[in-house]
């Protein structure tokens, strides 16, 4: 069976299968904090999922224009306890695309977040 990078059969050992995933996570969180380490949350370990804090307001602006780009993010309501809060952020998934599409999505998000007007974002209304 073929899981995104990682290729599973009956006969490979656990502990492999858990080293595979664990140097795939490491890459892959090395490769986000190189583009996305001002924007990221402090963590000392590898993982597949990383957060990036910011206002609610520019994590919802940042989903939508993503978006219109075909880049799939879950708006920050999914990882809100207050839905209230003017604070909240990304979580960014790291391990479903190929690396390449990886670091593509990537490079989108960091222009993204350079942005600061809602005119950049192209956030007006699709004709």
């Amino acid at each position: 069976m073929i899981f995104g990078w990682l290729y599973v059969t009956p006969i490979v050992p656990v502990h492999v299968i858990e080293q595979t995933q664990w140097f795939e996570a490491k890459r892959r969180t090395e490769i986000t904090r190189s583009l996305l380490d001002r924007h990221m949350v402090p963590q000392d370990h590898a993982g597949l999922h990383v957060g990036m804090p910011m206002p609610t307001a520019k994590a919802r602006d940042v989903v939508l224009a993503a978006a219109r780009l075909n880049i799939t993010l879950a708006p920050p309501e999914a990882f809100m306890a207050d839905l209230d809060s003017s604070m909240a952020g990304l979580r960014l998934c790291l391990g479903t695309l190929p690396e390449r599409d990886l670091r593509q999505a990537l490079e989108i998000i960091v222009n993204l977040l350079a942005v600061e007007a809602d005119i950049a974002l192209a956030l007006q209304p699709v004709a």
